[in-house]
């Protein structure tokens, strides 16, 4: 009997802490270091719109999504796998995203694919011509 309330007890404390990022923040991890606390609020506008993104464009669920600042005030170095599900074949489909995003306040006005190569064997940045608004969490 004692097992079971420990049990119910560490499951509700979980579902409590997780139901925080149901309210519109998307889950990410950073590094912990000086530069990535100073630019907290850059990092979440980041988070959001490439989740708004990866939802709109792919219809796919991000996952280990890690965000990392630099050195530019402006642009962050991503690191995510999308999962989507494919109707046309059998099963789910899952692939790995690395690349610099480039944001200008609620927006992703540049993005640099690190792990897709152009035809000619070059990376590519493509601006986006219809950037990606997304809702402020303040």
């Amino acid at each position: 009997m004692r097992n079971k309330i420990a049990v119910v007890a560490a499951s509700v404390a979980l579902m409590l802490s997780a139901a925080g990022t149901f309210g519109g923040e998307v889950e990410f991890q950073t590094p912990t270091t000086d530069r990535a606390q100073q630019v907290q609020p850059l990092l979440h506008r980041a988070a959001r719109a490439i989740h708004d993104k990866t939802s709109s464009t792919h219809g796919g669920r991000i996952s280990n999504l890690w965000i990392f600042p630099t050195g530019d005030e402006h642009t962050v170095f991503v690191q995510y796998t999308v999962s989507t599900k494919n109707v046309s074949s059998k099963g789910d489909g899952s692939q790995s995203h690395l690349g610099l995003v480039r944001m200008q306040g609620n927006r992703i006005v540049e993005e640099r694919d690190l792990t897709g190569s152009a035809n000619n064997g070059t990376l590519s940045a493509r601006k986006n011509a219809n950037t990606h608004n997304v809702r402020s969490s303040s």
